[in-house]
């Protein structure tokens, strides 16, 4: 068996705290710009012209006159490594933070000893400690609640003569866990090719808390900065070879003596916590333009959409729902999927058949079974048309009180209007409100009326010896006729591969959503698409897959050919 080793990194930082900070200090060089302390990025090591500064070897850049870089201190320190004013870098917040200290990123060389003190919004210091870092990149570590500012004094550097050199701060820390700390560690992968369901990935780590970081009665534990935007990066090495197993977000978490387990999610399963209020009555809108709303209204930068998807045109609605749910409602009515399976991004697209793996003999364990799914000779669909009336209806009438509402509405309307206060915002299904004082409002809107449509792809030809049987979708509401027909003959296209096969195996770089190859000792293969697994991170990187395919004799290793229902094979 390869050798595999699992690797947890979990990130512990105020991910607000970066772009609410302003920086400040009166002893910057002329070339610093703290606005660059927000982002983190490599600098070069500039030939400085002062004691122990400038190497003769060729290794140091030479300053072009416009270049920055974020901190750099005007004094230099003296013969005895300390400086005669010291050099102080403020950080301010316009909001309340809390993290478990901050980790300073340093260019060059890093000082021998500096102090940090927390403040809170109105100035008063909360706490301060003395630092002695060792290296490059160091945690100052300080559990503080509710921080409004942050002083760093450089008081030693290293060697006399020297100028301190601060590239990024980072409010919070990086815990990373390897095997010897990793008690046990899995991971659920499902995609659902239909998008029908948009599957949530999750995982399970449980991890030996020796320094008792977890243990509630710590109050200077890092488990008093979690929180649910934190990344989890979950890695796996293989032989070698990094692979990234998925990024993560807590859930929930637990401990018991010094194990703490960890629920993890993807990012379908963080945006299933919040909801989408944006849907508008769309008419042939491109599908990418929704998409870019759902995210946004989901705080969701990192996602790509394929230009095959991004120019469908869609028709219909989506009413106040989660942002999984919109986004499942847009790729099902373009016949996509969504995916974040070993990324950190949300990837929409078409989905193919091309198989570029094989699994072998060599990694796939005894077991493995195969069985035939039920017959589908049908796809129903039902979807809803929408048309405005022409008649106004009171949608509400009651009081609002000052400050703003949000009034959500069970049923579309078109051309909302108030008797009072002002519409902040409005949607379809929903409409804000500012009120001056408490008042009685009364709402109106124009309603839509829906009709609800149904249709259905049949097979050619009932197999023989199968029966009908109609798989039905209700509860679609971006479709229209076009659209419909083409997601409908899809389905029954994939529903015609019925061969489901179950077994356990190495793996390489699978994951669902992808096609292999399947092969037994006779070389017969089988071809299907990874739809979900389970895999063990800790004991090996095994997963135990279910997939659904089709067979073919062959020993070609990437073989897409004619789909044969009724096909089987042994493995």
């Amino acid at each position: 068996m390869p050798y595999t080793n699992c690797k947890v990194n979990m990130e512990f930082v105020d991910t607000s705290a970066i772009e609410d900070s302003t920086a400040a200090s009166e002893q910057n060089a002329a070339f610093g710009e703290l606005g660059l302390l927000k982002e983190e990025q490599e600098y070069p090591i500039y030939a400085i012209p002062d004691l122990n500064s400038f190497l003769l070897d060729g290794s140091m850049a030479i300053w072009d006159g416009d270049s920055k870089i974020p901190f750099m201190s005007d004094a230099v320190s003296g013969d005895d490594c300390r400086f005669e004013i010291c050099p102080v870098l403020t950080v301010e917040f316009t909001e309340k933070h809390t993290s478990a200290g901050v980790t300073l990123y340093f260019i060059d060389d890093y000082p021998a000893e500096i102090k940090v003190a927390w403040y809170d919004i109105s100035g008063s210091k909360l706490a301060s400690a003395t630092y002695y870092p060792d290296g490059l990149r160091y945690f100052c570590k300080k559990q503080v609640d509710n921080f409004g500012k942050v002083e760093i004094t450089f008081i030693r550097t290293r060697l006399p003569g020297q100028r301190m050199q601060l590239r990024y701060i980072k409010y919070g820390t990086e815990l990373e866990w390897k095997e010897e700390k990793i008690q046990a560690a899995s991971l659920i992968e499902e995609v659902d090719v239909t998008s029908a369901t948009l599957p949530i990935n999750t995982a399970d780590i449980s991890i030996v808390d020796e320094e008792n970081e977890f243990e509630l009665s710590n109050q200077n534990g890092v488990w008093k900065s979690i929180q649910k935007s934190q990344q989890i990066f979950i890695m796996e090495e293989l032989q070698g070879k990094k692979v990234l197993c998925g990024v993560f977000y807590i859930d929930t978490w637990k401990g018991a003596g010094n194990i703490v387990t960890f629920s993890l999610i993807d990012r379908l399963g963080v945006i299933d916590k919040t909801l989408f209020y944006g849907g508008q009555i769309y008419e042939g809108v491109a599908a990418g333009l929704i998409i870019d709303s759902i995210m946004q209204s989901a705080g969701v930068e990192d996602y790509t959409v394929s230009d095959e998807v991004a120019g469908i045109l869609l028709t219909g609605h989506i009413p106040i729902c989660t942002h999984r749910e919109a986004l499942q409602q847009v790729a099902f009515a373009c016949g996509a999927v969504a995916d974040c399976s070993r990324t950190g991004s949300i990837n929409i697209y078409m989905p193919d058949r091309y198989a570029d793996s094989t699994i072998g003999i060599d990694r796939k364990f005894t077991g493995t079974t195969i069985e035939m799914d039920k017959y589908v000779s049908g796809i129903s669909i039902t979807y809803n048309k929408y048309r405005a009336k022409d008649q106004t209806e009171e949608i509400y009438n009651d009081i609002l009180y000052a400050g703003d509402s949000l009034v959500e509405l069970s049923e579309p309307y078109a051309d909302i209007v108030a008797s009072v206060g002002d519409i902040l915002e409005v949607g379809a299904n929903f409409v804000k409100i500012r009120m001056a004082e408490d008042a009685i409002c009364v709402i109106n809107g124009k309603p839509y009326e829906t009709k609800g449509i149904t249709y259905t792809a049949h097979v050619d030809m009932i197999d023989a010896g199968e029966e009908e049987n109609i798989l039905s979708f209700n509860g679609c509401t971006l479709f229209n006729a076009q659209r419909v027909k083409e997601v409908a003959e899809r389905l029954l296209n994939y529903y015609q591969l019925r061969q489901i096969v179950n077994m356990r195996y190495l793996i390489d770089a699978e994951k669902t959503g992808d096609w292999v190859n399947i092969m037994d000792t006779k070389g017969n293969m089988v071809t299907s698409g990874i739809t979900s697994q389970t895999i063990d991170l800790a004991g090996g990187f095994i997963a135990q897959a279910t997939c659904r395919g089709y067979s073919k004799v062959t020993v070609s290793h990437a073989y897409t050919g004619e789909i044969y229902a009724g096909e089987r094979g042994l493995i």
